[in-house]
């Protein structure tokens, strides 16, 4: 076997190795990191360096292993990395994809600013490319965003075009639960607003349409979301009821700081109506788990939900505690949003080099097509062939050879 040969071989070798790898990311993805890690890792590693797919896909499920992780850093330095391969590679369902995860983390973190400014960029990769599926988790997480700013009018137009994404989406691919956040979050809009006929529609379509797929989370926040309408609209026996099955659902296996940020305002109406023996059930479940998560802004809220139930109960000393710990958290908030606003920059300088880069070939290209024509035009009948068929988008020389004119370089 000669030189070439070898080579030819070793390249196919690689490739298949490289479909390997990439097969055993998506098949280990959420579930086995260790393997996602060595695989993207060895990718990288192995990769022919004019590879943009691979290393885009590499870079991509690697940060979106550290964003599964909480190692922030970690997933910005890997995604921005990520979308240059991504953008010169056109995979633009992982791009939408990474502003999301983007998005996600900085609202985390507490920086709303951020989070908007990817979003933004996601959905419009979203509508640019048409990739209805990931459009409709941004719109989702977008609504939210605005409903968590109480800006419920705005956060509904993002809601209700989830929605029609979803009555658009093929039957087989419908996920009940995602009709059930968008419910949630078009009842919660309205009930925020004092729309409470409104507010009765989502609720009884919730009923009609997703409860017979709840598992137990989907039953704590949406009987969160049906006591705080029964407590507006003066029904306290039903408000009642509702807070009873809340509470022992809280004695049950039901991981409640999965569902936090959606009981929030369910913890503050207990404040409101004495009922401090749910809160203080909630807090005890909450503190441990509370302590270990990275996530900035859970930590937040529930802290500033310790320190009105310890103030209203005359703990003085736990109260103490928590406004230390808030301080301490503010403090820490503070830097992540300088971290966050360093990020953007990156990201934007990154996608403006790609882009000087594109033009550069752009016009590499055009100038090999003007002296292209060139050579063709010595060789064209003194009639005029060429310069008259241009716009048409294709021409033919004296020996009757047509030639394709690409749209872009249309005059």
């Amino acid at each position: 076997m000669d030189k070439k040969e070898t080579t030819v071989k070793s390249y196919i070798e690689n490739e298949r190795r490289i479909d390997y790898l990439m097969q055993q990311v998506r098949d280990n993805r959420g579930r086995n990191y260790d393997n996602v890690c060595k695989a993207c890792k060895e990718i990288i590693e192995s990769v022919e360096p004019d590879n943009v797919e691979a290393l885009g896909f590499a870079y991509f499920y690697l940060g979106e292993m550290y964003y599964a992780k909480n190692a922030v850093d970690d997933m910005f330095d890997t995604i921005v990395k990520a979308l240059g391969y991504l953008n010169q590679s056109e995979q633009w369902r992982l791009i939408a994809r990474a502003y999301n995860l983007m998005a996600i983390t900085s609202v985390s973190q507490g920086n709303t600013v951020a989070a908007l400014e990817y979003y933004m960029s996601g959905l419009n990769c979203c509508k640019e490319h048409d990739i209805s599926s990931v459009k409709s988790s941004i719109e989702l997480n977008l609504g939210y965003l605005y409903m968590d700013t109480a800006m419920y009018k705005e956060a509904e137009i993002y809601f209700e075009s989830a929605y029609n994404e979803y009555l658009n989406t093929p039957q087989e691919r419908k996920e009940v639960r995602r009709l059930t956040m968008i419910y949630t979050n078009l009842a919660n809009c309205h009930m925020h607003e004092g729309e409470l006929d409104k507010t009765a529609y989502y609720i009884d379509s919730i009923e009609r349409e997703c409860k017979h797929s709840f598992e137990d989370m989907d039953y704590v926040y949406v009987e969160c979301l049906q006591t705080r309408y029964y407590h507006l609209l003066g029904n306290i026996k039903m408000r009642d009821e509702y807070i009873e099955d809340v509470r022992e659902r809280l004695y049950g296996r039901v991981l409640i700081m999965d569902v936090f940020d959606d009981i929030y305002d369910f913890c503050l109406l207990m404040l409101d109506i004495d009922r401090d023996d749910i809160l203080f059930t909630i807090v005890s479940k909450l503190d441990e788990p509370i302590k270990t998560t990275r996530i900035a802004n859970l930590k937040r809220k529930f802290l500033e939900l310790k320190i009105k139930l310890y103030r209203k109960n005359s703990l003085e000393k736990e109260c103490i505690e928590a406004m230390n710990q808030y301080f301490d958290l503010s403090v820490q908030l503070e830097k992540d949003k300088q971290k966050m606003i360093a990020n953007i920059l990156r990201v934007r300088n990154s996608l403006d080099r790609i882009k000087e880069r594109q033009k550069e070939l752009e016009l590499a290209r055009h100038r090999g097509f003007l002296r292209s024509r060139r050579r063709i035009s010595s060789r064209v009948s003194p009639t005029g062939t060429a310069c008259q068929d241009l716009h048409r988008r294709h021409w033919t020389d004296a020996g009757g050879n047509i030639y394709h004119c690409p749209t872009r370089y249309l005059i």
